[in-house]
């Protein structure tokens, strides 16, 4: 048998005969001894395969033998098994798997397992595996720790770097690489061959680097070659350093005089660097700063400073910012010091001129101008009637900065013939300026005669070759010895046609024998009276007249539009059509005709009025004057001497007009210190009482003394919610167009003297949605009011404080300003949605449209322009 295997083997035979005799023989002992060896196939690793050091390796194999295998033994070659090692000895028969440790320092392509088989005998059977490889192919595992995501790091900085590494084997270098662009390309390596055991890496970031869009990505490699990566989400490089400054100069303390120079010094440094200096001043003890000069260089550290001549404190100070590349600043600031004043006010006289002579016993306009570098404070004036040598006289003193006008009222006993007026100025650091007028003369009051023309007086319609009859008055103290008429044709700018001349003093009439050839639209009558001191008085018309041919066209009433500039219509009311425009400087927003058409008054958008005289020729004359705010409203008072402009001034003022219509100067703005905002409307009564309304206060301001030039504010009477236009019906009375409540209100105690109160209940009768303007007739019989949310107007009959609806009629759209005609029987509307206009007539009876003009961009008027239309009268 094939598993016997001992060392006293015998045979024995055993013979039996027919008889059943059994005869018996046997060997000595021999061996029979097992010659075979094991059978041994390795199943796994298979040729070819390639295994990963480091790993285990499960190496499996078949053995067999006749008798049995006892032992095993596997065996490990490097050289294709030209040699091997012992890996494991003393396995058991019957194991025919092993759990190999891959060694982690073995790498080769001829790696062979031997699997040695023992049976009792001694006999050995072995399997050999074909070559394979031990190779590593198992990256390392990395993993970034910082920076993390959105994290900020600065430039110039020293930033660690950490991360984790690991391999199957192990980590032999690290290689740290940079992007910029968000991880599309890594140009930059900021460390390679770091030891594989490193785990951190700091890092001096680069001081030009300013990115929102940062990456680092890490490799880890092993021995065998094998990279293992990671990269971090964005993170930012982004300076945040900001400069350090000190400013060295000045410290605070310093006095610098206005105009001189002044070195302003500072040091400053950054992590990276300073790209630009700014300096900054500050007049309220660093309240408030304003440039001085800005973008100067990084590596500038002083400055040449001009004190400002126009800026006087106590509580000057400097300061240095120093800003980075990053956009970061740093500053410092000095302490308080002084820039003084040094400059006195420059002060010129006006009025009186040289050689003028002033009538003692009256009025006199004493007028300057005076400027400050800084600002002037207050004025005195004095007076000289030595011819300037000495000033002992104190006219007035502690007149405000702003004032450049003076109603000196002249002592009825001075008399001189060398009066000097003296202006003294005086600004906040108590420098005093002066301005000498040129010699004057003050004589006792003697007066002129003194003469009113009645007619024509403005508005007349003369036929030539007619008999006229010209009207005046005329009184003297002492006498008037003989009279002149003289007529103009250009509006009153020349008076070169004498009519009749040597009248007797008694006179006050003459029938003029018009002239058959005479035409204009610009007459006017000048009649000069002469006393017997040989002081001549005289009067001229107030408006123009005209004078036309028989069967020539009267041409019928005009008008004027702010539209821009200035439109004016003739024809009105049947025959409307637009005549011209009036270039305006600016925006024209409102306007306002003064009596008998002497002039109109333009509002616009800017701080600016217009003065427009002539309006009734082909070629109007324009004065612009500065009123110093944005005009809200505007009103003439009754002889037109004299306007008042509301400005939309926060808190609200009053600025008066003087020297109207040739010469106008615009005084000091009267504040209205407890109306704050949302100026709407001005009105002026035939006694000089002036009406304004202010959404702030909800109703109304009266002011006293406009004309007279020292305004006070009598009262404040709240009328109703968002107030808009306001007309007077008479002295006493005038009526509020209440836009938030959709009514009128009356007030009356409007005259001098009396208590303003809202007379009876607000009238909603009759009033449309949405009222915006209302205009009263010059005899206050009739008013209309324009109601812009439906399209209309309301037509109402006077009486006192009483208002009865006669009608309301449909116009354009969204109709703004109103003006009445001077008979009041004829009105025009400003329809701001369509930009046209609307023409009424009889206003006294049954209103009705006689005519529109427009669409058309020459009457396009500001939608809340209460006064942005005028009949002329």
């Amino acid at each position: 048998p094939r598993d016997l295997n001992v060392r006293r083997a015998r045979l024995r035979v055993r013979a039996v005969d027919a008889a059943g005799n059994v005869g018996i023989g046997q060997t000595e002992n021999f061996s029979i001894r097992d010659n075979l060896p094991p059978e041994v196939t390795v199943t796994a690793p298979h040729t070819g395969e390639i295994i990963n050091p480091g790993t285990v390796f499960t190496i499996r194999w078949t053995s067999s033998d006749n008798v049995g295998v006892i032992s095993q033994e596997v065996q490990f070659s490097t050289n294709g098994g030209i040699t091997f090692t012992t890996l494991a000895s003393g396995l058991s028969g019957q194991q025919y798997e092993y759990d190999w440790s891959v060694p982690t320092n073995v790498s080769t392509s001829q790696a062979r397992i031997r699997l040695v088989a023992r049976d009792a005998a001694g006999n050995e059977g072995r399997g050999e595996t074909g070559n394979f490889t031990i190779r590593d192919t198992i990256a390392p595992d990395v993993t970034i720790l910082a920076p993390t995501a959105g994290e900020v790091v600065s430039p110039g900085s020293l930033f660690t770097i950490r991360w984790r590494s690991s391999d199957n084997i192990g980590v032999v270098s690290h290689e740290i690489r940079l992007s910029t662009n968000g991880g599309r390309t890594f140009p930059t390596v900021i460390a390679s061959n770091l030891p594989g055991s490193q785990q951190s890496f700091d890092w001096s970031v680069p001081t030009h680097l300013n990115t929102t869009r940062a990456r680092l990505r890490l490799f880890a490699r092993d021995a065998a070659g094998n990279e293992g990566r990671d990269t971090t989400a964005n993170f930012t490089i982004r300076d945040q350093v900001p400069p350090s400054v000190t400013l060295i100069e000045p410290t605070g303390g310093e006095v610098l005089p206005q105009g001189t120079s002044f070195t302003i010094r500072w040091t400053s440094s950054d992590n990276i660097g300073v790209v630009s200096h700014d300096l900054l001043l500050s007049t309220d003890g660093g309240r408030s700063f304003s440039p001085l000069v800005t973008g100067l260089g990084g590596g500038q550290q002083s400055f040449q400073w001009t004190v400002p001549i126009d800026v006087a404190t106590t509580r000057a100070r400097i300061r240095v910012i120093a800003r980075d590349a990053a956009g970061n600043s740093g500053q410092s600031t000095s302490g308080d010091f002084t820039i003084e004043d040094t400059l006195p006010p420059s002060v010129t006289v006006l009025r009186p001129s040289p050689g003028e002579i002033v009538i003692a016993g009256r009025s006199f306009l004493i007028q300057w101008t005076s400027s400050d570098n800084v600002g002037v404070i207050s004025h005195e004036i004095r007076l000289s009637t030595d011819g300037g040598r000495h000033f002992s006289t104190v006219i007035a003193s502690n007149l405000a900065g702003g004032q450049h006008s003076f109603n000196w009222n002249v002592p009825s006993t001075l008399s001189s013939e060398q009066a000097v007026i003296r202006i003294l100025a005086r600004d906040g650091a108590g420098n005093v300026g002066q301005g000498d007028s040129g010699v004057f003369v003050i004589r006792p009051s003697i007066e002129p005669p003194t003469v009113r023309v009645i007619a024509p007086n403005g508005g007349e319609e003369i036929r030539a070759g007619t008999t006229f009859t010209i009207r005046w008055t005329s009184t003297d103290d002492r006498g008037i010895v003989s009279q002149d008429i003289f007529l103009s044709t250009d509006g009153g700018r020349r008076f070169d046609h004498p009519i009749q001349t040597g009248l007797p003093g008694h006179v006050q009439s003459f029938d003029w024998a018009v002239p058959d050839d005479l035409s204009t639209r610009r007459g006017r009558i000048r009649v000069v009276a002469h006393d017997t001191d040989g002081l001549t008085g005289q009067d001229d018309s107030d408006g123009n007249f005209s004078v036309r041919a028989e069967g020539e066209p009267t041409g019928g009433d005009f008008a004027v539009v702010a539209s821009n500039d200035l439109t004016i219509l003739e024809g009105l009311p049947e025959t409307p059509s637009i005549r011209g425009v009036v270039p305006i400087t600016g925006q024209a927003i409102e306007v306002a005709v003064a009596p008998h058409r002497r002039f109109a008054i333009v509002l616009t958008s800017g701080s600016a009025i217009s003065i427009i005289g002539e309006l009734d020729d082909g070629s109007p004359r324009v004065i612009s004057v500065d009123v110093g705010g944005r005009p809200a409203g505007v009103a003439i008072s009754g002889d037109g001497r004299m306007a008042a402009i509301l400005l939309d001034s926060s808190p609200v003022s009053i600025v008066p007009i003087t020297g109207l219509p040739h010469q106008p100067v615009a005084g000091s703005p009267f504040v209205l210190t407890r109306v704050m905002f949302g100026a709407r409307d001005i009105a002026i009564s035939q006694a000089g009482t002036v009406v304004i309304t202010a959404q702030s206060i909800g109703g109304i301001a009266v002011i006293d003394g406009v004309l007279e030039g020292s305004p006070t504010v009598r009262t404040i009477l709240r009328t109703g919610p968002d107030p808009g236009g306001v007309a007077f019906a008479d002295n006493d009375t005038a009526f509020v167009v209440n836009r938030g409540g959709d009514n009128i209100v009356a007030v009356n105690g409007l005259a001098p003297g009396g208590r303003p109160r809202m007379a009876g209940r607000p009238l909603t009768q009759g009033v449309g949605p949405g009222p915006r303007a209302i205009d009263i007739s010059s005899d206050g019989s009739v008013a209309v009011v324009t109601n812009q949310e439906n399209d209309s107007v309301s037509v109402f009959r006077v009486s006192g404080a009483t208002l009865r609806f006669i009608a309301s009629v449909a116009v354009g759209s969204r109709p703004a300003g109103i003006s009445l005609s001077k008979d009041g029987d004829s009105a025009i509307v400003a329809n701001t949605g369509d930009r046209s206009v609307s023409i009424l007539t009889d206003l006294r009876s049954t209103p009705r449209v006689a005519s529109t003009v427009g669409p058309s961009n020459r009457l396009l008027t500001a939608p809340d322009g209460e006064q942005s239309v005028a009949y002329v009268p």
